[in-house]
């Protein structure tokens, strides 16, 4: 799979079809505020802190995603089942092939029949608004954690209920997501062998706390290990119940790289780290108005921490507020990403820069200018 971020382009079709999905017949729209009334809280504490109403994201293959805060969908059916598609990714087939039949709720047997082993560590990946199995975050994730281990791979697919424009329909379905990938890890379990310490769950802005709700969900225990990556933060600021925590799972870690405006900014896992301060822009990104590209580099990052041991060296901070100012300890003390390390007994904030072109890990980019000099 090519790994190609889509390019920021405002064209005129992606404006033309954010106007005409405002609007929409008068009894509909009466519906769909009844449906998202406990959502009324999360829009108006969002418009409150100043937030802007016009958000934009890059990281899906029809290039920019813009929508507004709030503007109200309800052409999405809640239907989990039928649009949550599973695609499994293994070393013997990187390629990927969809587990079970369209529509229908995949099976452990389904799983093994597309190559699941349960001795293998199993890593599910996430993507978030305006998504789908084609976009980016699988692009550079999947093959680099094959790059590293033989996992099985994963990847959900939920595009069908998170389309641009309607974020807030895409941010209420969270939770029946989350919920339907539960019940996937709760059949692997009781019937695929699976065992749920091997098994880590990735998620990408709204993933994460897709990612979160399956934990929530789980009926056979507790996962191992959540990573969010820049878990989203519009509509996340007051209501918690479906909001990423560390009681999702044993381990709950956090790569934060656009957080005040398209990520969260608190420090909410058991490690949290701000590269580079964990705000826009990420270095490379120049001014990154919109924070898509900062947005778009927590599973950049992620997926590069998966091809370099000791990638990423972290420095510890007393707070997220040290750590967005880089006010932190001198000494490395730990490391971000897939290979985790980290002081157990810390705050559980960590500080680091970045180079701002691949490999982004300092250590790794300064041999790779070096072998380029040489060469």
């Amino acid at each position: 799979m090519a790994k190609s971020l889509s390019v920021l382009v405002f064209g005129v079709a992606v404006l033309s079809q954010l106007s005409s999905a405002a609007v929409v017949d008068q009894h509909k729209l009466a519906a769909v505020q009844k449906k998202y009334a406990h959502l009324q809280v999360e829009i108006d504490e969002w418009h409150r802190l100043g937030h802007p109403s016009t958000l934009h994201f890059n990281e899906g293959d029809a290039g920019a995603h813009i929508t507004e805060i709030p503007l109200l969908g309800g052409i999405l059916t809640p239907d989990y089942t039928g649009n949550t598609f599973f695609y499994l990714y293994t070393r013997n087939n990187p390629n990927g092939t969809l587990v079970g039949v369209d529509g229908t709720s995949p099976t452990a047997k389904d799983f093994l029949e597309a190559g699941f082993s349960a001795g293998r560590p199993t890593k599910i990946v996430t993507h978030g608004f305006g998504n789908n199995i084609g976009s980016p975050v699988f692009q550079y994730l999947i093959p680099d954690l094959l790059d590293n281990d033989d996992f099985n791979v994963i990847a959900v697919d939920w595009g069908n209920l998170c389309k641009m424009p309607f974020y807030i329909e895409s941010r209420n379905h969270v939770g029946g997501v989350g919920a339907r990938v539960a019940l996937a890890v709760d059949e692997l379990v009781a019937n695929g062998g699976l065992n749920l310490i091997d098994v880590h769950c990735m998620g990408h802005s709204l993933g994460a706390h897709v990612c979160a709700n399956t934990g929530k969900n789980v009926k056979s225990g507790k996962l191992r290990r959540i990573t969010g990556m820049d878990p989203a933060m519009p509509l996340f600021l007051v209501l918690r119940d479906d909001r990423l925590a560390k009681t999702d799972a044993e381990l709950v870690d956090v790569i934060h790289s656009c957080s005040g405006l398209l990520g969260i900014v608190d420090a909410i896992g058991h490690v949290d780290f701000y590269p580079n301060g964990g705000t826009r822009p990420q270095p490379g990104c120049g001014l990154d108005l919109t924070g898509s590209c900062s947005h778009s580099r927590s599973f950049i990052y992620m997926a590069e921490s998966a091809l370099e041991p000791e990638s990423f060296p972290a420095h510890e901070c007393e707070s997220d507020t040290a750590a967005r100012l880089g006010e932190c300890s001198e000494d490395v003390e730990g490391n971000m990403g897939l290979r985790l390390q980290y002081n157990p007994d810390g705050p559980g904030t960590y500080y680091l820069q970045t180079a701002s072109s691949p490999p982004y890990d300092f250590q790794a980019h300064m041999r790779s200018e070096e072998a380029r000099k040489n060469n």
